[in-house]
């Protein structure tokens, strides 16, 4: 491992966030400050905002703190600290889910200088993209949390602790019920963390475990750390830490993973054999141990820092996240800003339009398509196209008659469903509509309208 920098680590703090397990492994080796929403203060947490700007963070921290670079860890919070694109510090994010958020976190990476992603098959997607330093670290565990507790005795035949939700977790809840029909004493339970978890896992013979979407999840460290044997189905990448039948049992389906708890519980010298077996495979694996990856990993980029792909792309990937995790207002503050820098980025004007039809804003969306039609010369063909479904539909949806009567102007060679469309949302203008708008919507001439 290289000398150790300071880093700052920006993550939302909640209870069992995997961000504290990682940062406080970091902690272990390396000069650290923790920054974020829902943090207690200490010597090394500072909590802030969650639409917090990073410029105000070191502020905050100057004379106390100066940081090498900068950590962003996924922590399930709306926490996406503004002007990371303006430090001149090396900048890395660490994606813990990237199987529920992959769609955001591929544009969010292109801020950063190198990417962790904690599956591997999910890497390649980030690479995609263009980035050129994407690397995969694997989920680790914390030991000081999750450790064998040495119970008075293993008085559970098998335990797991996590999401029981029927409706997000069919097939889960299927395998738990299976157990709990072949009459094992199990505990099932959820909204507990880390040293509870710990205990829970230390009192049971066996753990279940669900790998779901096929991603390597930490509970087959935490539980074989506290002496579970786990039962769990497959995953991608499992093998290269664990080997079936040694330390870990896998099925496929809720009668193979019945035959393994129940043969296992009758044989006690056999679970004694795979439960050390687990212990010793998990010890291998905890935080500290993926820190000294990460800190090796980072090493390089300390010396420079490197930026991958131009400004506009960046804060374009900005806005994108902002708007997708539901922070509209600072997508469209970006996108003004940098419209005053690139005013013919026609992508900027559409990317707008779009933030504002994903939140409903119909009549802000069409006026903002509306400026596409008044440029000069006018966008190509097929782009010309697509903006002008896009437009007409939102001021339908937006019931702007005004609107209507530019779009009908404005845009050349209307389809029959368009003129359909726009025609009948002109109707309700209580203005004055131009005889060239009436003859294109096919709309009663202003004088026959009058005599009605």
């Amino acid at each position: 491992m290289q000398d150790s920098p300071n880093l700052l680590i920006l993550y939302g703090h909640h209870h069992g966030v995997t961000a504290s397990h990682i940062a406080s492994a970091l902690g272990s080796m390396a000069s650290v400050m923790c920054a974020g929403p829902g943090m207690a203060e200490d010597e090394t947490h500072m909590p802030c905002d969650v639409s917090e700007s990073v410029l105000t963070i070191l502020r905050a921290l100057r004379g106390r703190f100066s940081p090498d670079a900068v950590l962003v860890i996924e922590s399930g919070e709306k926490f996406f600290p503004m002007d990371l694109e303006k430090l001149e510090i090396p900048c890395f994010y660490y994606s813990i889910d990237a199987h529920f958020n992959l769609t955001w976190q591929s544009e969010y990476a292109k801020l950063f200088d190198a990417l962790f992603v904690t599956f591997r098959q999910y890497a390649a997607t980030f690479r995609n993209t263009g980035h050129p330093a994407v690397y995969w670290l694997p989920h680790g565990y914390n030991d000081a949390h999750y450790h064998d507790f040495n119970a008075p005795e293993r008085d559970i035949d098998i335990a797991f602790v996590g999401d029981m939700d029927p409706n997000r977790r069919p097939e889960r809840m299927a395998m738990l019920q299976a157990l709990q029909d072949a009459g094992l004493k199990t505990v099932f339970t959820r909204g507990i963390w880390n040293e509870e978890v710990g205990k829970v896992y230390s009192r049971a013979k066996l753990a279940f475990n669900d790998n779901d979407h096929k991603v390597l999840n930490p509970r087959n460290f935490e539980a074989a750390a506290c002496g579970a044997v786990v039962l769990s189905n497959d995953a991608e990448s499992l093998s290269e830490f664990f080997v079936d039948g040694q330390n870990i049992l896998l099925h496929q389906n809720a009668p193979q993973m019945l035959d393994h708890a129940q043969t296992l519980l009758a044989d006690p010298d056999r679970w004694r054999q795979l439960s050390e077996a687990g212990k010793a495979n998990a010890g291998l694996h905890t935080w500290k141990h993926r820190s000294i990856v990460l800190l090796d990993l980072i090493a390089p980029f300390l010396r420079q820092k490197r930026r991958h792909f131009p400004h506009q792309e960046i804060i374009k990937a900005s806005a994108f996240v902002y708007q997708n995790r539901g922070l509209p207002g600072r997508a469209v503050q970006m996108l003004n800003e940098l419209q005053k820098q690139y005013p013919h980025d026609v992508e900027l004007t559409l990317q707008k339009a779009l933030v504002y039809l994903s939140n409903n804003f119909h009549q802000q969306a069409a006026e903002v398509l509306m400026e596409l039609f008044e440029l000069n010369p006018p966008p190509p063909g097929p782009f010309f196209q697509q903006i002008a479904s896009a437009l007409i539909n939102a001021f339908h949806l937006a019931n702007h008659a005004e609107g209507a009567v530019r779009a009908a102007m404005a845009i050349p060679n209307l389809s029959a469903e368009q003129r359909a469309i726009l025609a009948q949302t002109a109707a309700r203008h209580t203005g004055e509509i131009p005889d060239a708008a009436r003859a294109k919507l096919c709309l009663p001439p202003a004088a026959k309208q009058q005599a009605r």
